[in-house]
């Protein structure tokens, strides 16, 4: 490791660890430790809660939503937030030719930059969960993949149970309306989401659009099946079923207030839904599985 710096001002002393650490002098490991020899505060940080708390935010961007739909854990939601991502600052070890300090010749060797994570995109939370579940490491809350989320958040956008706000091409702030999803996509351009016309390439129609966090939460619930965050059950990971996920969302798209009528049988249920499962390639679901995902009937 390269001599500690005799700097004596907290700022000097960090430029000068910076700067190592970015010519390969130290590695980002070693900037940390001589940081806290000299009783500075850590390069890498993460914002601690109640920062950026999901839960306490009106409304949520559309790859916090789609991060929703899919895993069902706050702190999943939390890290696609711009905001967040922008005051989360990590190590990054790059290869890179560089000339030593004394103008030597140049070598090539590992340097060390301390960036901020970067925006997040739909394309990019579908590669780490597709990296997830290649892994195993999916998370217990996750009840879809990314790609089925996106297409459950544009049939609610679509349908109208669900209204998302923007600016327009004037910086007017308008409901997007729900004849509009059908034909609005969403691709990455210079690290950023872009909703656009479907295969239509031209300025965006709507810019920092949201959604009302507690319709999401609405519209896709959590529920005794599924862990938020930490598990707060003893230890215990509550057994889940993928067919009661799938009827309480459709639940939620044929009565948009949340209440289903007690009169109704779970028959009458099943014909009311059988739509959606149809429309999604969902397993049609039996009289005993609704009566579960209603609650009169223990699920497991």
């Amino acid at each position: 490791m390269a001599d500690d710096p005799d700097d004596t001002k907290p700022d000097l002393l960090r430029d000068r660890l910076l700067m190592q650490a970015e010519r390969g002098e130290i590695t980002g490991e070693q900037a940390e430790e001589a940081a806290a020899a000299h009783g500075l505060e850590p390069f890498e940080r993460k914002p601690e809660l109640p920062r950026f708390d999901p839960k306490l935010k009106s409304h949520w961007s559309i790859v916090m939503a789609v991060a929703w739909i899919a895993w069902r854990d706050f702190e999943m939601v939390r890290e696609q937030d711009p905001e967040f991502c922008s005051e989360y600052f990590q190590w990054i070890a790059r290869g890179r030719i560089v000339r030593p300090h004394n103008d030597g010749e140049s070598v090539k060797r590992l340097i060390y930059l301390l960036e901020a994570h970067r925006a997040p995109t739909v394309s990019r939370l579908a590669l780490r969960d597709q990296i997830l579940r290649t892994r195993g490491n999916v998370p217990s809350s996750a009840v879809m993949a990314i790609p089925e989320a996106v297409a459950a958040l544009w049939n609610a956008l679509s349908e109208g149970s669900l209204i998302a706000r923007g600016f327009d091409t004037h910086g007017a702030v308008v409901e997007i309306p729900s004849r509009e999803w059908v034909y609005l996509r969403l691709r990455e351009e210079m690290g950023r989401d872009v909703l656009g016309y479907d295969a239509v390439i031209r300025s965006p129609p709507f810019t920092a659009v949201t959604l009302p966090q507690s319709d999401v939460l609405r519209l896709w619930r959590v529920t005794a099946e599924f862990l938020v965050g930490p598990a707060a059950l003893a230890g215990k990971t509550p057994r889940r079923s993928w067919q009661v996920d799938h009827i309480r969302q459709a639940l939620g798209m044929v009565f948009p207030d949340g209440v289903v009528p007690p009169n109704l049988t779970a028959k009458e249920i099943g014909r009311r839904i059988k739509p959606i499962f149809i429309d999604k390639s969902w397993k049609l679901p039996s009289p005993d599985s609704i009566a579960r995902a209603l609650g009169r009937r223990k699920v497991g």
